[in-house]
């Protein structure tokens, strides 16, 4: 495809014939201010068909290359939600509005351009160049770039948050059980006491009783014997 016209190719072509004839007639002793004015007629002409020459191959690749980033950003965006919903009281939760903002700029400033850019003819100067294309991009990367590194790092925080709780859950649940053993061995202790006290007491009665019998034993033969010598007076009478 021309990326210039025929006029202006005959007009380029008329340039370059005069300044041609001028160098090598009044050209050859002008000054150098004079010079650099008929480089800069020259180049007035000839540098945008250069450029749009050189944008024919290279603003295509620069659009490429920015979609590519635009799913990237939109993949991460739309997979950081979904994960997002699953952990909604999350403490360390990523503001993702920030990014979908300028995803959304970039989006809609791409789709622009390159309506725009489809409707020219290769002769017609571009509405962005390569340039344009890439700084946008270059721009979008960063963002998503800073935005994948936050990420990671709320996901390190995450992480190491979760890793406290559970050596803190961990610990308490082995103080509880180690109360519960000591409070199981103290009443096991206890109740062996108390069972001992009851022997000793169970040990201590028939002793007791034993000592009551033999008084009362003697008592009786006391009284036996009084009875005894009191029968024996009577019968002395």
């Amino acid at each position: 495809m021309a990326v210039s016209t025929e006029e202006q190719r005959e007009k380029l072509d008329a340039i370059i014939s005069e300044a041609s004839d001028w160098l090598y007639g009044d050209g050859y002793t002008a000054g150098l201010k004079e010079v650099h004015q008929k480089i800069k007629q020259l180049e007035a002409l000839e540098a945008p068909i250069s450029k749009r020459r050189a944008e024919k191959d290279s603003l295509p690749e620069a659009l490429n290359n920015l979609n590519n980033i635009l799913a990237s950003m939109n993949g991460f965006i739309e997979r950081e939600e979904s994960l997002a919903e699953a952990r909604s009281d999350d403490y360390y939760s990523f503001d993702l509005e920030p990014l979908k903002k300028t995803y959304e700029k970039g989006r809609v400033w791409t789709e622009e351009k390159s309506a725009a850019q489809e409707k020219l003819q290769p002769h017609e100067d571009p509405v962005m160049t390569s340039e344009d294309v890439a700084a946008k991009a270059k721009e979008l990367t960063t963002e998503l770039i800073t935005s994948i590194h936050t990420m990671k790092e709320l996901d390190d925080m995450r992480e190491r948050s979760l890793k406290k709780a559970a050596a803190a859950a961990e610990k308490e649940a082995k103080e509880a059980e180690a109360k519960a053993k000591a409070e199981a061995e103290a009443a096991a202790k206890e109740e062996g006491e108390t069972v001992d006290e009851t022997g000793a007491e169970d040990e201590i009665k028939p002793e007791s009783e034993e000592k009551i019998e033999k008084v009362g034993e003697r008592v009786e033969e006391n009284i036996t014997e009084e009875q005894k010598v009191e029968e024996r007076k009577r019968d002395e009478l």
